[in-house]
């Protein structure tokens, strides 16, 4: 069993090592995503082209994406006796490192909301001031949302390698690759 465990491992490495390698046919060199551009000029030489912008880097995170029954205050005072009724729509939370990131109902994106019963829960509060406002979450559920992680230097290099070769455009983001397309 540890044997069969350790063959796994080890064939998930190799699968990570070796992803999507792309050939540069005019110094023989083979780039990956998370190479600088200092690596790719050595392995591939001077792009034909390139662009150079500022852009606002995201990245996908994974998240919980907690599910709360939604309640508000009954306005007209009478008809329940709890005084409050309930929403057809339930508030989604989206929880990062137990950060709220994301905060959605009747699928608009919100910055905070009192449908709990009341007391605000906001992007930015933890899991807990939500779980206390809200109670036990319906359900839990693996997600992502993209997150801002600031400015970032967008660099656009594109390669062509002659008539018979196919050409790439690689983009890079403060200087490692993020991703490779044929032009082809």
């Amino acid at each position: 069993m540890r044997c069969l465990f350790f063959i796994v491992l080890l064939w998930g490495w190799l699968a990570q090592a070796c992803a999507d390698p792309y050939y540069c046919p005019s110094r023989q060199g083979y780039v990956r995503v998370g190479d600088t551009y200092a690596q790719v000029v050595n392995k591939c030489g001077e792009p034909t082209a390139q662009q150079t912008k500022r852009v606002v880097a995201s990245e996908e995170v994974p998240v919980q994406r907690y599910t709360f029954r939604a309640v508000q205050e009954n306005d007209l005072g009478f008809g329940f006796a709890s005084g409050r009724i309930r929403l057809a729509e339930p508030i989604i939370v989206s929880v990062y490192n137990n950060k709220v990131v994301q905060i959605s109902a009747n699928n608009q994106p919100l910055q905070s909301t009192n449908y709990c019963g009341g007391m605000p829960i906001r992007v930015g509060d933890s899991i807990f001031t939500v779980q206390a406002a809200c109670g036990e979450p319906r359900s839990v559920t693996e997600g992502t949302v993209k997150r801002n992680r600031g400015m970032a230097m967008q660099r656009t290099a594109t390669y062509n390698f002659g008539r018979f070769q196919p050409g790439y455009v690689m983009v890079f983001q403060n200087d490692i690759l993020v991703s490779i397309q044929s032009t082809q």
